[in-house]
Formats: C-alpha cells, structure tokens, sequence
C-alpha cells in the first residue's frame, strides 16, 4: 500500500534512497496427480489462485469432483511468499497430508489434496535471485563550487571576496535544490494520491458491475453445479411412485435434507406400506431408499417452527433394478456459512431448485429452477427479530407440492435456506379411489407469500466434526 501523501513529502526531503524492490509475480504450475483432471497441467501468472467447482474459479473441477467444495481454496502471493487458504470448504485441504489452517506456506514441490480423497496435484515454480540494486550517492558525483581550488596569484582581498561570492551563490543553490525537492515531492504526493482515489473508484465500480453479471449468470452455473445433489422424494407400492417432496445432499455418506413435514409425510407412507425413495435429479438410475431420518426437535408442527430435517440413505443396498449402487453420493450442496446468513436482507437474488408437484415426473425426474428475490427476513413471531433469531427468509420463488424441502441458493450458489411453504397453505382431505383411505396433504398458491428455514438451523442437525 502506498504511504499517505505526508510520508511521501517527509521522505523526499530527507532521503535520495531507491525505492524498495517490488517482487515479481511468480509463475505457478499445478500439475494434476489424481482425480477427474489427472496429468493435466495448470500455468498461472497472477497473484491469487482460487480452486473450487464453481464456474469463476481460475482451477475449476468438474462437479463429479464430491470432494471439492464450490469454492474450496486459494493460493496467493504475498510479497516473497507463496501461501494457500482453505476458504471454509466441506472436506478440508491439505499440504503433504497436512491440514490447512490459516495462511499456510508452500514450496515448490508441495503436495496439495483438495478433500482427504479428493483431487491431488503438485505446485511448483521457477526460484530465481532477484537482481541485486545498486544505490548511487549523488554526492558523490556532483563537485561543489566550494572545492575547485582558486587559481594562484591572487590577493587575500581577491580571494576572500570570492570565497564569500561562492558561499553565497554555494547557499542559494543549496536553498533551491531543497525547495525544488519539496515542490517535486509535493507534486508526486498529489499524483499519488489522486491515482489511488481514481483506482478506488474504478474497483468499486468494477466490483459492482461484477456483482451484477455474476448475479445474471448464477441460475445456469447453480443449475449446472447442483445437477446431482438434488433429489425426489417417492413413495412406492409395487409399480405405484408418487413424489411428494424434494431434498438435497448434504453429505457424501448418504444424508439428505428436507422439511419436518415431508418427514411426517414419509411416516404416514411408511404407515400405509409403502417404501420411501429418493431418486436423483436426471438420473433415476441412481435411486436409494430412505431407510432413517430426524426431525428438528424444536419442530411444532407448525410453519412458525423450525420446520426442517435430515434423511439417510441406505447406500449398501442394491438399487430397484438389483444394480449395484455407488456408495459414495456423487455430489452435495453447501451450506452458506453463519456471517453470510446473519447478512440476509430485502432484495437479494435467489434460486429455488426442486420439483414442483403439478409438473413431477417420477419415472425422469427433472428439477425446476426458479430465480426470485427475498423480499424479508423476520424471526418465527414475523418480527423483525436479530441476525441470530431471523430464521424465516421470506421469498418470490415458486412454492407448491413437491418443492418442499428443495434448497434456497444465494448468487453465489450457497444453500441459505430450506423452502418451506407459504401462508396460502391449506390442508385438504385426499381419498385414494382404489382401498377408501383418506389422508391429508398440504396445498399451495403459487401466488402467496413464500418463505424457507434459514439454513443453520439445518446445520444443528449435522453430526459436528
């Protein structure tokens, strides 16, 4: 950072040193070890790298990288180091199997493992000496008048008044070599200052033109991102599948999210007979069963509750067809982080991606996306409330059968909330035309007031590492 104008004048007037060495960006290589991008090799130039899946990352990982978070890491250049940051990921990163904690240094040569299973890759760049600067004292080259030597004959008299001539003229040069430091120092302090206020202004409206486009272009990259972590919730009799509710991944073993009341649901199926699926977006191959899940125990019943839960899969079982499943799921959403969900306000972008019960199609389950804006943020009293106990983010996105417990997505492509439902809910008696048994579903305007739990509450369901 530049010293403020008054440091510049300071210094200029009592100093002729160079200015410090500035160090050259180094040139980073990232050669791929292991994973969906093996023997591939990354050159970068510039001083911040960012690794993630997300689509604006400089080392993007395609999204069936599970391992590797949205935006899971940096490596940056500070001064004469080289150090990387683990930005708050799912899984961790590590250096030679060594976890990252803070700013953590590297060398060329060093292992990097986004995920303890994740992609590995080595780092490496040229060392270089860096060209040694030689400081040139002027005084040592500029001969005062005070030292030519006068020429020989002359008288005392002659001789004092030209000692007294040079000293004089020797003074004024002086005082205006000093006053023309101080007036070029003055002027370089202004240039200074005025090129710093004109940057800040360009990277400020930089930034929020970058804020736009990024917003315009966050439904395709949260579509494309999310493809594999969304899921239908069915229930099944024999060859009967009926979706009910959606639900997301949020860890890699097999645990879904969802809604309290979509959990309630699942018990009063499991009552009639049926089995409980979960089936992958664009990908019905990939179908689990629901074999475990757990409610919020603040749960009321109610929407002014904390109306969200966790499912579990049972990944060792063989799918309906008899295949062999993997055990691993390919993919899971995350999770927007405490600050960034205490920062929720009226007007913010966001993005619905579930399956909306009019349109479902539970043989090719295809998620609907929906960009909308949060129009509140209150606590369950529809106050206000604090950052700490605003858990209702209010919305304009769809809500209807079927897109409950499907995930609210910020611009950035982190799960904020879980959505709910609205107050144009009502509770209707359904009779099935075949055995006579009625039962009760929850119904939805498109037109009402939407809203979801936000997100930590989610996470205190979370088994904490």
């Amino acid at each position: 950072m530049l010293p403020p104008p008054s440091s510049l004048v300071a210094a200029s007037s009592t100093s002729l040193e160079p200015p410090p060495q500035v160090v050259p960006v180094r040139r980073l290589t990232f050669e791929v070890t292991r994973g969906a991008l093996d023997t591939r090799a990354f050159v970068f130039e510039q001083a911040r790298v960012a690794f993630g899946r997300r689509e604006d990352c400089d080392l993007r990982f395609p999204a069936s990288e599970g391992q590797v978070s949205n935006l899971h890491a940096e490596v940056v250049q500070v001064g004469a180091k080289v150090l990387i940051r683990d930005l708050k990921s799912t899984n961790g990163t590590f250096v030679n199997d060594v976890v990252v904690q803070g700013d953590f240094p590297l060398r060329s040569g060093d292992r990097l493992k986004l995920g303890r299973d994740g992609p590995t890759m080595l780092v490496a760049w040229p060392v270089e000496e860096a060209p040694a600067t030689q400081a040139v004292d002027l005084r040592d080259v500029a001969l005062s008048a005070a030292d030519v030597p006068p020429p020989e004959g002359r008288t005392a008299i002659f001789k004092a008044m030209v000692d007294r001539s040079v000293q004089t003229n020797s003074a004024r040069l002086r005082r205006t070599i000093v006053g023309l430091g101080v007036v070029f120092a003055v002027a370089i302090a202004a240039l200074v200052f005025v090129m710093t206020q004109q940057r800040g202004e360009t990277e400020a409206a930089r930034a929020a033109a970058d804020a736009a486009l990024g917003a315009q272009g966050a439904g395709p990259r949260i579509a494309r991102d999310n493809e594999r972590s969304i899921f239908m919730l069915i229930a099944a009799k024999g060859s009967e599948l009926e979706g009910f509710c959606t639900a997301f991944a949020v860890r890699l073993d097999g645990v879904l999210a969802t809604n309290a009341h979509c959990v309630r649901s699942i018990e009063s199926y499991v009552a009639e007979g049926r089995t409980i699926l979960a089936r992958m977006n664009r990908a019905p191959e990939l179908t689990w069963r629901v074999v475990d899940s757990k409610v919020h125990p603040k749960y009321s019943g109610q929407p002014s509750s904390p109306d969200v839960a966790l499912v579990r899969l049972d990944l060792g079982a063989p799918g309906p067809t008899g295949k062999a499943l993997p055990k691993v799921l390919p993919a899971v959403a995350t999770l927007a982080d405490d600050g960034r969900l205490r920062e929720l306000a009226a007007g913010q972008p966001v993005f619905t991606l579930g399956f909306p019960g009019q349109v479902m199609n539970e043989a090719e389950p295809a998620a609907d996306l929906r960009a909308a804006e949060l129009s509140r943020v209150t606590d369950f009293d529809n106050a206000p409330g604090s950052p700490s106990t605003s858990h209702l983010v209010w919305h304009t996105a769809l809500t209807s059968k079927g897109t409950s417990g499907s995930p609210l997505f910020d611009a950035d492509g982190r799960v904020i909330a879980v959505n709910n439902g609205g107050l144009s809910a009502r509770t209707v008696t359904v009779t099935d035309p075949v055995t006579g048994k009625s039962r009760s579903e929850t119904t939805y305007e498109a037109t009402g007031l939407n809203f979801g739990v936000r997100a930590d509450l989610l996470r205190e369901l979370l088994p904490q590492p």
